[in-house]
């Protein structure tokens, strides 16, 4: 992983050996679904589909969205000068699995649960961690939100739940009590 870091940087982004083991095909098939699902209920509504933005500005897009910073100039013409029809695909695997990309996750989910500048802005901080692994794991979001939700106070104390105490820090950050939480945890699940 440590490789990955570097080799995106010095403009080897879709080179990587990282995504052999990723079925490229898989994913445009739920693309395919996606899209289908989507044009239909745009169709319905009247609405027209949104124009597909070039290879520039997805690749900027991209690199904003997982990692907070724009891509290498030599990155960016990697990527441009590339032919190959699953560069997409490739980049964002490649992005996913870069430690900055949940560092960058983690520090933008915080900052949404537990809102800069609240009186419980330090104690949100203590959950960045937890959030972190949960993106470098690629955690099932049902997981996800399951473990962030359901903790009890019982429970800081069971090595088999390690994250009930940034569970419980997110708790008392939101204020507490439930309605705090619900309100926090509204806007992602």
């Amino acid at each position: 992983v440590c490789c990955l870091v570097c080799d995106t940087a010095a403009g080897q982004l879709l080179n990587s050996d990282i995504v052999r083991d990723v079925d490229l095909h898989a994913g445009r098939a739920m693309a395919d679904w996606i899209d289908q699902k989507s044009q239909a209920q745009w169709d319905q509504e009247g609405v027209a589909a949104p124009l597909i933005v070039d290879d520039g500005t997805f690749l900027r897009r991209l690199y904003l969205d997982l990692t907070g910073t724009i891509p290498s100039v030599a990155t960016a013409r990697e990527f441009l000068e590339s032919t190959d029809e699953y560069k997409r695909a490739i980049a964002i695997e490649v992005l996913l699995r870069e430690p900055r990309s949940a560092e960058h996750l983690a520090r933008v989910w915080r900052r949404m649960l537990v809102p800069t500048g609240t009186p419980s802005e330090g104690m949100g901080q203590s959950i960045e961690p937890w959030l972190k692994d949960q993106f470098a794991r690629n955690a099932p979001y049902d997981e996800f939100a399951r473990n962030l939700l359901t903790v009890k106070s019982t429970d800081a104390t069971d090595p088999s739940r390690p994250y009930a105490t940034s569970a419980i820090m997110f708790y008392q950050a939101a204020g507490g009590n439930a309605e705090g939480a619900a309100d926090s945890a509204t806007r992602f699940f």
